[in-house]
Parts: C-alpha cells; sequence; structure tokens
C-alpha cells in the first residue's frame, strides 16, 4: 500500500469515528447547548441593537481566547478581536454625539478613507476584519451547527454595522439616499 493509500484509509477511519462520535449522547446534548446559542445569537441580531451586537461577539471573543485557544495564532487572532473591539465599543459610545464624533470624522477625511460621504473610521475596519476572521473560521473543519453559528455571527455583525453605519449618516448629516 503506498502512502496515498493509507492516508485515504485513515481518512475514512477518521469519518466513521466523526459520525460514531457524533450518535452519542454528548455529542448529541452539546448539539442542543449550540442550537440554543445559535438561537440567541439570530435573536439578538433580529433586534438591530448594535451595542448588544458587539457586545454578544466579545463574550463569544473571550469564551473561545478562554476556553479553546490553542495555538499562538488563535490566541493573538482572539486578542486582535478583543483590542477591536474594544474600540467598537467606544465609538458607538460617541457616534451618536456629534461634538464627540466630529474629530474621528475629521481624521478620516481623504477620499479613500470615505465611503458614500462617511468615514470608514476604527469602528467600520472592526466590522470588517472581525467578518473577515469568521469567513476564515468557516473555512476550516467544523461541523454543521458550528458553520450555522459562525453564518449568523457575521450575520449579527452585519446588522450592527448597518446600524452603526445609519448612526454616523444621522449624526454627520448625510442623507439616507447617499449610504
Amino acid at each position: 500500500m503506498n502512502g496515498l493509500e493509507a492516508a485515504e484509509r485513515i481518512l475514512a477511519f477518521e469519518a466513521a469515528l466523526v459520525e460514531e462520535r457524533n450518535k452519542t449522547s454528548a455529542s448529541q446534548r452539546l448539539a442542543g447547548f449550540r442550537n440554543q446559542l445559535l438561537l440567541f445569537i439570530k435573536d439578538t441580531a433580529r433586534g438591530g441593537n448594535a451595542e448588544r451586537i458587539v457586545a454578544l461577539e466579545k463574550k463569544i471573543i473571550k469564551n473561545d481566547l478562554d476556553r479553546y485557544s490553542n495555538s499562538k495564532p488563535m490566541a493573538d487572532s482572539l486578542k486582535a478581536a478583543l483590542n477591536e473591539f474594544a474600540v467598537l465599543e467606544q465609538q458607538l459610545d460617541m457616534v451618536d454625539k456629534p461634538a464627540q464624533y466630529k474629530p474621528v470624522d475629521a481624521a478620516y477625511s481623504l477620499p479613500k478613507n470615505r465611503n458614500k460621504g462617511l468615514p470608514m473610521d476604527e469602528a467600520r475596519q472592526s466590522f470588517r476584519s472581525h467578518s473577515a476572521r469568521l469567513g476564515n473560521l468557516d473555512k476550516s473543519r467544523l461541523d454543521d451547527t458550528e458553520k450555522q453559528i459562525i453564518d449568523a455571527r457575521r450575520a449579527a455583525l452585519s446588522t450592527a454595522e448597518r446600524n452603526y453605519i445609519k448612526r454616523q449618516a444621522r449624526t454627520l448629516g448625510v442623507a439616507p439616499a447617499e449610504v
């Protein structure tokens, strides 16, 4: 048997064992809790409140860092996400306050740093960065529910970002049709 045939056998055994593991009561209980998390994420996103969505995502990131981080690149990525979410929280707090947000607007005045008249500030960069991070997770070996959770998290972040953009427009007096 050559190396590739051996690899094929190993992969087939692995798939069979994963299927067997998924039938265990512990695996089924885990699936139930993951489904609860999925529903909670979707429900939070439906509310449209950017602060709640960001707080939930931050809690998920912190949980992943504390409980599941098993490599330096993973830990570094999760720490970077937490730093970005600290900025997000700060900017969510100031985006509705014209006196506080005008300096942010001025700091992103170059055309390449704007989109439809609004600054592509650190909050918007953080939304995009984290969405890409989740997209990279979606490319890894995960079960169907885990992938649904990632999709729900990305959708929730998109909802939060749209909320943030509307608030930027209102604060800066940009017409909603332009946004």
